[in-house]
């Protein structure tokens, strides 16, 4: 949005205004507004997977220690196949703790371009995996994309 406004104020200064100035100030402008929704983007799915995580989509609230059992069911089948012994596959109240003190630190560290950049490499990542997968242009799951990258199931 600040190169929005200075691209502005620069169109707005110039004297003589050419069609070269004002094309470059119009690519500008369309690179800041996108730059500007592309994180918004960002935020809202980081927002929406964690509801997901730790449950609030739903008008239910389990406890911790119901949020275990619903995640570790599920997922023991990863434990038994792999040997992954995580927050998701545990009951394990004081697994769980230190996976999110590990995973709150590696996020407060994490900057903000960081995160952009993520966010980029894995639409990157799904775009390459759409006609792979046959959905083109379409929504692809993520346990979808985990299985076929991760465990080649």
């Amino acid at each position: 949005m600040i190169l929005l406004a200075i691209a502005l104020i620069l169109l707005l200064s110039w004297a003589a205004i050419t069609l070269r100035r004002l094309v470059a100030a119009v690519v500008v402008a369309y690179n800041a507004i996108s730059a500007w929704l592309k994180d918004q983007l960002a935020g809202h799915r980081i927002y929406r997977t964690a509801s997901i995580a730790n449950f609030t989509y739903t008008a239910y609230r389990p406890s911790l220690d119901q949020r275990l059992v619903l995640r570790a069911i599920p997922n023991q089948r990863l434990a038994d196949a792999f040997g992954i012994h995580n927050s998701f596959t545990t009951f394990d109240r004081k697994v769980h703790m230190n996976f999110l003190k590990r995973s709150f630190e590696a996020v407060r560290k994490a900057g903000h371009q960081d995160w952009l950049q993520l966010f980029g490499h894995a639409c990157r990542v799904v775009k390459g995996y759409s006609d792979v997968l046959g959905k083109s242009g379409h929504d692809i799951l993520l346990a979808s994309i985990v299985r076929k990258v991760c465990l080649g199931v």
